[in-house]
C-alpha cells in the first residue's frame, strides 16, 4: 500500500478513535474509552509493521 494511503488511513483511525473515545467520556464509560485507544493503537501498529499480503506469485513459461 503506498505510504499516502497509509498516512490518509492512520489519520482516519485516529479522528474516529478520538471521536468515540470523546463520546464515552462523556457517557462516563472509562473501561470503554480505554478498550478503543488500545485498538486504535494496535491498528495503526498493524497498519504500519506488517507487510500486505501478496499471495503466491506464478510464473508460467
Amino acid at each position: 500500500m503506498p505510504t499516502k494511503n497509509k498516512i490518509i488511513l492512520t489519520f482516519l483511525v485516529i479522528l474516529t478513535a478520538v471521536l468515540i473515545t470523546f463520546f464515552e467520556y462523556v457517557e462516563s464509560n472509562i473501561s470503554h474509552m480505554w478498550l478503543i485507544i488500545m485498538v486504535a493503537f494496535l491498528m495503526i501498529i498493524g497498519l504500519w509493521v506488517f507487510p500486505e499480503a501478496k499471495g503466491k506469485m506464478t510464473h508460467e513459461k
